[in-house]
């Protein structure tokens, strides 16, 4: 054996050695390898390409990078690629193949300008070399190229492209279509509008799965549909509000067969008379369709049974669908939203009860029908729908009761019936609705027999919201009763609480909103409700009867965003408490305050406070204006009218830059209108009337150029008004004076435009009435009358309202609101002489013009009838002379008039709208004469005699006619009949001729009736 041994080693030998050498070979390949990955990577789990590294830095040296967002992209920090902030690698091939740099913080805020951009720039063409790339999201990003590269498309292993929210203009690009591969494609809402000028390319996407379009201009493009129908694979298509004009109502050959969710909101079919095509319906795998804001007609086809798989549908605010739902709804077994909010149904709800019998009856979940005109009583057919958790019929003319089916949907969570008739009783069987967390029944019409009571709320432990505002329901509930549920809003405003305090309130501490104004509340505020305020950030009280005083501080969460606190009109009483700075409205208006506004009211929430309105208005409180209240700096209403507070007006105005109304009108203050008034650039409204104030007009009010009322009546200001009043407070619409010791001539104010209601009376003004204030605009065109923001402004559901008192109508009467509404002029009680303008008359919208106790005089302009919507005109005590006017009998909205003590001569027109007025409208005026006064006119009693004198000739001249007649009618008679009696042959030829004449017009009579007959 040994031999054979020997004799094969040679061959054992040279098979090992060669085993070896490979081996080596094997070995030293594998060195070099990784010598080569070592040198493009750090380790050897990842492997960036050179050149890939190489393309996405030139990318980023395009970008401005503001938050240093790619400041891993460094290759002195980290060389391998795959590691850099938004991208990934294949872990396989070392390939590029994600890149995602979305910004979904600027997509909240897309439409903000580039400047304030994390990402801006441009997008370089060296993404080209990412020739692996299959995922790309630059969204957020604002790129300067304008439109979208069209090197895009040869991108052509991508599967994800998202440019969305991005600043791209311009024509989509057709090269886009050759991404064969690509499954989604997003190029929606972008800053600048961009627009398919041509939808085939979209064809080419064969691969797509997803495609949004949101907001992309397709205004042009009719292909679109026809477009996507070519694509076996879309399930999901977005294209709201991309102002598309029409859709196809048919196709020959539908190709949708994974098309899932199709979104066409928010478009414009409304000029184009669509209504929603059948073929929609017919596509089998359809779970969702939303078609809100598209103008569509017409009623739901009945193709919609075809929808088997529809879940989500969505048709709402298209006021133009009308009809009744089709009966072919209830084979929907899956559909589980039906949102018809805002549309044409106006049927009763007990028509639709074949549309809800079938299968749909278990699938249900969201039931919404808001403003769609629906009327009758609520049906009982509702109640079956057993597995509903949202019920919406807001806004209808639903009437009658709630009734006790209500219990049967053991599932409801949102239940809202608000702003209906329902005006019946309300069944206990709510109480059944344990799961309920949403209640709204406000703004029905319930009576006072109306009553919630225990067994109505006991058992809904899960109630979060409830508001039953506006209702007039009473709340009858045992003093001992507490709530098994936490609200967080609970809306009672106009029900009926009182009139004791509900206690049952205590409980529930995680209140946000409470509102039970105008509630019949008249108790004491009690203590433990400080206690229950700590989370509130609304608060509303208001119009009861509450007594009691208020905490010295008031209880709120100083982190609160914001807070209101609005308690007026009340019996509260005691001294203004300290609120935290949380709180953003605090009305106590309208109660018995006293004492003194605290002097530091400013100062301990200077730095954070968010106080904007405050008011302490028609209180009793005295004392003089803290200056710290200076130091709110974003205070917008300040209102302490209607006190007895006294002093100067603090001059502390100037750090108030977001003031828009100041009220300090009806106290005793003192001195003159501080300076830094005029620091206050966009001051609407200024009331400091009913004062003791004294001084020349503030020349400060020249910088106030946004102001809409000025207020400065019942003062003791004086000297003239300056020019510059009508050429810089452009803005004015009303400009009360009254009541001052101004002198001079009356301003020129040719250039407010808007001015509709000036009142310069019981002041020391001369001269004659300018011709120009037969010109302002705001007091022409009657019939285009337009109310403006003077006289109220709404502000956190307060209502702002500056109150001027105004002599109108033979009263002094108190304007709030209406003021914005009233065209208003009163130059009364001044030393004017001269003409009344011939140019007033175009004021055709005025309805009240006072001129009375001055010295003008000539007449009455003839053409006031043109002033059609004049409602009161006082003239008297001036030197008025010639006629009343007959145009004035035209003025058929006049109530009140008054020309006494004037000159005024010749008849009263007593016609038309006169005759309603008695001899106290003309009194005084000597010369003036007719009805209503008892003083005849000279000319009717002259008329009078010559009347009777005519009347007396004209009998005596009938007399001697028929006496004259008589003797030549006997004469006559009986010339003719004597020799008719006498001659017997003339008798004879008489009675022939007569007997001739007879048959000859018979004989024609006849002869015409036969031809026409």
């Amino acid at each position: 054996m040994a031999p054979q041994y020997k004799a094969s080693s040679p061959i054992v030998l040279l098979l090992f050695s060669t085993w070896l050498l490979l081996s080596c070979l094997s070995f030293m390949l594998m060195i070099t390898t990784a010598a080569t990955i070592t040198a493009n990577s750090h380790d050897g789990t990842s492997y960036c390409i050179k050149a890939e590294r190489d393309a996405l830095l030139t990318f980023k040296a395009g970008i401005i990078d503001k938050k240093n967002r790619l400041s891993s992209w460094d290759k002195r920090i980290n060389l391998d690629c795959c590691y850099w902030s938004g991208v990934r690698c294949d872990n396989n091939i070392g390939h590029v193949t994600h890149l995602d740099l979305q910004n979904r913080q600027r997509q909240e805020n897309y439409f903000e300008g580039c400047d304030e951009w994390d990402l801006r720039g441009d997008m370089s063409p060296s993404l080209l070399g990412l020739k692996h790339l299959q995922y790309l999201d630059l969204s957020g990003i604002c790129f300067d190229v304008g439109r979208i590269p069209k090197f895009l498309g040869s991108l052509e292993n991508l599967l994800y492209l998202d440019l969305s929210y991005s600043n791209f203009s311009g024509v989509i690009p057709h090269e886009l279509g050759n991404l064969t591969k690509l499954q989604y494609l997003d190029l929606s809402y972008m800053i600048n509008y961009i627009m398919v000028d041509d939808a085939e390319w979209l064809s080419g996407l064969s691969s797509l799965r997803t495609l949004i379009l949101d907001r992309v201009n397709l205004s042009t493009v009719s292909n679109i549909m026809q477009s996507l129908n070519k694509l076996p694979y879309i399930k999901k298509v977005s294209l709201s509000d991309c102002q598309l004009k029409s859709l196809p109502q048919s196709f020959s050959h539908l190709n949708f067969t994974s098309l899932a969710i199709m979104d066409i909101r928010e478009n414009n079919f409304e000029n184009a008379n669509i209504s929603i095509p059948e073929w929609l319906f017919r596509i089998s795998s359809l779970r969702e369709l939303y078609m809100t804001y598209c103008g569509l007609t017409g009623t739901i086809p009945s193709s919609v049974r075809n929808a088997t798989s529809l879940e989500y549908l969505d048709l709402s605010h298209n006021e133009q669908m009308f009809g009744v739902m089709p009966r072919e709804f209830g084979d929907l077994c899956n559909l589980h939203f039906l949102i018809l909010d805002d549309t044409f149904l106006e049927q009763n709800l007990e028509d639709f009860k074949d549309a809800f019998s079938g299968c749909i009856k278990r699938s249900l979940n969201h039931f919404s029908f808001s403003h769609s005109k629906l009327a009758g009583p609520l049906p009982d057919w509702l109640g079956d729908l057993k597995n509903l958790n949202f019920l919406d019929l807001f806004h209808n003319a639903l009437y009658g009761s709630i009734p006790s089916f209500m219990g049967r949907l053991s599932r409801l969570q949102h239940l809202d019936l608000g702003e209906n008739t329902l005006n019946s009783s309300i069944t206990e069987s709510l109480g059944q609705l344990t799961e309920l967390s949403r209640l709204y029944l406000d703004g029905n019409s319930f009576n006072y027999s109306s009553v919630i009571t225990e067994a109505h709320l006991a058992n809904l432990t899960s109630l979060k919201y409830i508001s039953l505002s506006g209702s007039n329901l009473v709340l009858n509930l045992s003093v001992g009763w507490l709530p098994g549920f936490q609200a967080e809003w609970i809306y009672l405003d106009y029900c009926y609480l009182g009139p004791k305090f509900p206690v049952w309130l205590s409980n529930q501490v995680n209140l946000s909103s409470l509102v039970i104004s105008s509630a019949g509340i008249e108790d004491f505020l009690p203590s433990w409700f400080w206690n229950i305020t700590y989370t509130m950030s609304f608060l509303d009280l208001s119009q009861n009867a509450i007594k009691g005083k208020l905490p010295y501080r008031l209880r709120f969460n100083a982190q609160q965003d914001s807070v209101a606190v609005l308690l007026s009109s009340n019996l509260l009483e005691g001294s203004i408490p300290y609120f935290p700075p949380s709180v953003r409205t605090l009305d106590l208006q309208n109660n018995s305050f006293s004492g003194v506004i605290p002097s530091d009211i400013g100062d301990f929430m200077e730095i954070s406070s968010q106080l904007r309105y405050l008011s302490f208005s028609s209180n009793n409180l005295s004392g003089s204006i803290p200056k710290s209240l200076g130091n709110l700096l974003d205070l917008e209403i300040l209102d302490l009218s209607n006190n007895n507070l006294s002093g100067v007006i603090p001059n502390c105005w100037n750090k108030q830059p977001n003031l828009r109304y100041l009220i300090l009108s009806n106290n005793m203050l003192e001195g003159g209108v501080p300076d830094t008034i005029g620091s206050l650039n966009i001051l609407e409204g200024l009331d400091l009337s009913k004062n003791n104030l004294h001084g020349e007009f503030p020349s400060s009010l020249k910088n106030c150029t946004s102001l809409i009322t000025l207020a400065l009546d019942h003062n003791m200001l004086m000297g003239n008004i300056p020019a510059w009043v009508g050429g810089v407070l452009t803005s004015l619409s009303i400009l009360t004076l009254k009541g001052n010791k101004f002198s001079g001539t009356l301003p020129l104010l040719f250039n407010l435009t808007a001015l509709h209601f000036l009142d310069l009376s019981h002041n020391f003004f001369s001269g004659t009435i300018p011709q120009s204030y037969g010109n302002f605009n705001a007091m022409l065109n009657a019939t285009n009358i337009s109310s403006t923001d003077g006289g109220a402004l709404f502000y956190s559901s307060k209502e702002v309202v500056i109150n001027i008192y105004l002599y109108t109508k033979g009263r002094e009467i108190n304007y709030g609101i209406l003021l914005s509404y009233l065209k208003f002029i009163d130059l009364s009680e001044n030393n004017l002489s001269g003409q009344i303008p011939k140019e007033i008359v175009n004021l055709d919208a005025l309805q009240s013009l006072g001129l009375s106790n001055n010295h003008l005089y000539g007449e009455i302009p003839t053409e006031i009838g043109l002033m059609q919507s004049l409602e009161s005109l006082d003239l008297s005590n001036n030197n008025l002379t010639g006629s009343i006017p007959s145009s004035l009998s035209t003025l058929h909205f006049l109530e009140s008039l008054n020309l006494t003590n004037n000159n005024l001569s010749g008849k009263i027109p007593f016609t038309g709208q006169l005759t309603t007025f008695g001899p106290s409208a003309y009194a005084r005026n000597q010369n003036l004469c007719g009805a209503p006064l008892l003083k005849n006119c000279k000319d009717e009693i002259q008329n009078g005699k010559d009347n009777d004198l005519e009347d007396e000739n004209n009998d005596g001249s009938i007399v001697w006619f028929f006496i004259g007649l008589m003797p030549g009618f006997a004469i006559g008679f009986w010339s003719v009949c004597g020799i008719l009696v006498f001659k017997k042959d003339w008798r004879y030829t008489y009675f022939n001729f007569v007997d001739y004449m007879y048959d000859k017009v018979y004989v024609m009579v006849a002869v015409t009736v036969s031809r026409f007959t």
